[in-house]
């Protein structure tokens, strides 16, 4: 019925996965037992073992949230104020003069609210990425403040490149956040900005300014509005079953957002008219080409 993993680092934190099967089948009686009630115990033995809690600092504030919502036994209230860490941002950028001052707007922004900014291009970085996982990683261990949030600017590919890692023969940016333990955890949050033209990144950095300098509060029911996506025609049932898991979190730690869910049916119709409504947070998950739909469908 109890399953526990292996102990895993995330960031700040040791833990361990607790899978509960709160089922029993009786094959000879046929009859299911189901258990609507289950308290069990984590005993921790010794002083050592896997994936041992080597680093010790100030907390990184923005985890916070997402320990509360998914660590069961943690208590937020007893870390003092002081104990959380400046928080800090993290630009890798490719080495382009033009990239870099329309990067400049943002990092301003960034400071001003509050955030310790580093920014390095890929002359300091280098190109490659195991390269750029070996800054990320001493950035991590050895930078009084290590970074929170790490944003790549730049596509996987074309004129304005950083690489992208690879997992199980898909790519992905969790590479680069995999900095203590050897487990698929994150330790810190990455997301990267995407363009193939100066022009695309110039949008790009003004959408983000004017949503966070001047946000629009005429109509603004679509701020608690969401919508999931998971197409399990080539992809699996596991689509649905990460999008209805991403439905529970948000319950918990965003209970006014309204979360829109399509799981079949007429995929570009019902995608581009829930976002034409108005959403805040759109999550996909299926195959390539998201279902026929793209940017192209949106008014």
């Amino acid at each position: 019925m109890l399953e526990a993993g292996e102990p895993a680092i995330m960031r700040d934190l040791r833990v361990v996965n607790v899978t509960v099967n709160p089922f029993q089948y009786n094959p000879q009686t046929h009859e299911l037992r189901i258990f609507k009630n289950v308290e069990f115990v984590v005993n921790c033995k010794g002083s050592s073992g896997i994936n041992e809690k080597t680093i010790n600092r100030t907390h990184s504030r923005f985890f916070n949230q997402t320990y509360k919502s998914i660590v069961a036994n943690y208590d937020s209230s007893s870390y003092r104020e002081d104990e959380f860490q400046q928080p800090n941002y993290l630009f890798i950028y490719p080495d382009d003069p033009q990239v870099e001052s329309i990067l400049q707007e943002l990092i301003d922004w960034k400071h001003r609210k509050g955030f310790n900014v580093v920014n390095a291009s890929t002359s300091e970085t280098g190109t490659s990425l195991t390269s750029i996982k070996s800054y990320i990683q001493n950035a991590y261990d050895t930078w009084e403040i290590p970074p929170d949030f790490i944003c790549l600017v730049g596509d996987a590919g074309g004129n304005y490149s950083i690489p992208t890692g690879h997992l199980d023969g898909g790519e992905g940016d969790q590479y680069y956040v995999l900095l203590e333990g050897n487990d698929i955890l994150a330790d810190a949050f990455i997301g990267r900005l995407s363009f193939n033209s100066l022009f695309e990144f110039q949008t790009i950095i003004s959408k983000i300014l004017h949503y966070e300098k001047e946000p629009y509060m005429e109509e603004t029911d679509w701020y608690n509005k969401a919508l999931l996506v998971g197409d399990p025609r080539i992809s699996g049932p596991s689509v649905i079953d990460t999008k209805q898991y991403i439905k529970e979190i948000m319950n918990i730690t965003a209970p006014n957002i309204y979360c829109e869910e399509v799981y079949s049916g007429n995929w570009v119709y019902q995608i581009s008219t829930i976002i034409n409504d108005g959403v805040s947070y759109f999550n996909y998950r299926g195959y390539l080409g998201m279902s026929g739909w793209d940017n192209s469908d949106i008014d």
